[in-house]
């Protein structure tokens, strides 16, 4: 994808979800579980722009608030993304709607 054809988080996140509703129609459970788990990870804020130099000064020992935030964002949606998919397959194996 180029750079002029960056598309927002909302965007990626409806995408997602539509080939989520195709895959279960199709009745491909993995691909739509893989693709609601990726639309769970871009139910979020943008993630904090973190330039090279601010990086490498983290990797020096200095720490820094920015990229203390973006660890703090990465890990809240990688847990969000766990707990939508171990719902989903609780919901699944017991019968309930998603």
């Amino acid at each position: 994808m180029s750079l002029s054809a960056h598309r927002t988080l909302e965007a990626l996140r409806d995408e997602a979800l539509e080939l989520a509703v195709d895959a279960r129609e199709r009745g491909d459970e993995a691909e739509e579980l893989r693709e609601t788990v990726r639309a769970v990870s871009l139910d979020r804020a943008p993630l904090p722009q973190v330039s090279a130099g601010v990086w490498q000064m983290e990797e020096r020992g200095h720490e820094v608030g920015a990229v203390s935030a973006w660890h703090e964002v990465k890990a809240e949606v990688a847990r969000l993304a766990l707990y939508g998919c171990v719902r989903r397959c609780l919901n699944a194996r017991s019968g309930r709607p998603s």
